[in-house]
């Protein structure tokens, strides 16, 4: 899990990365943006279930 600020305003976006590794070894990623910490999150982690 990674995240960092997109915008330097105080309604900036954040961008979330999260990295999931299955038993089979595989790995994947994903990314999600919003202007919620945790809403850019589960974006994330949905995007990197979404990648298998």
């Amino acid at each position: 899990y990674s995240e960092h600020a997109l915008d330097a305003d105080t309604n900036a976006r954040a961008c979330s990365y999260v990295g999931l590794k299955w038993a089979s070894g595989e790995e994947t990623w994903g990314c999600g943006t919003h202007t919620d910490i945790i809403v850019a999150g589960i974006k994330a982690l949905v995007s990197a279930i979404n990648n298998k």
